[in-house]
């Protein structure tokens, strides 16, 4: 199958490349840093990263991570990783030192910061729940029209998107 097992990078005008030439052992979640660095959870239960150019920089996190899914970055640069089969959102430094778990969500999958530093995660049921900085839960953002909410975006204006992967409609 084309394109399975790569990063694609697309420009403004929806012409897609192949960002690095490493084999990524199924990619499921990505997210770039402020430098433009590229992470990607992989079926291998590591979180891999690549330099702007796809240079492979090898492994950035290998611990607490079972099925990785979503990935974001707060404002300090830490990483947040969707553990899907461990039930918990695993928080990185900058340097992929595991700082253990942030929080614990039952099958969590897409995650996203607002601007005030709250974390939203989408989770394999029919909800998004919202932490505060220090990981206090802040309790259910949503629950109407949502089935298997995976993917999470805020646009400037402070809406929240959602990629409802269970939905057909």
């Amino acid at each position: 199958i084309s394109g399975e097992n790569t990063i694609t990078r697309y420009d403004q005008n929806g012409n897609g490349s192949t960002f690095t030439g490493a084999f990524v052992p199924g990619p499921y979640g990505i997210a770039l840093d402020a430098a433009g660095n590229v992470y990607v959870t992989t079926n291998n239960n590591t979180i891999e990263k690549f330099g702007p150019d796809g240079a492979d920089l090898g492994v950035f996190a290998s611990t607490g991570i079972n099925f990785g899914m979503g990935l974001a970055f707060d404002r300090d640069g830490n990483l947040y990783a969707a553990n899907f089969v461990g039930g918990t959102i695993e928080k990185f430094s900058p340097n992929g030192t595991d700082l253990g778990v942030f929080a614990n969500v039952i099958g969590p999958t897409g995650l996203a910061f607002d601007a005030a530093g709250n974390l939203y995660v989408g989770n394999l049921g029919s909800r998004i729940d919202r932490f505060a900085p220090d990981g206090t839960p802040l309790g259910t953002f949503a629950t109407v029209d949502l089935n298997n909410p995976e993917g999470l975006a805020f646009d400037s204006a402070g809406n929240l998107y959602v990629a409802n992967n269970g939905s057909d409609s």
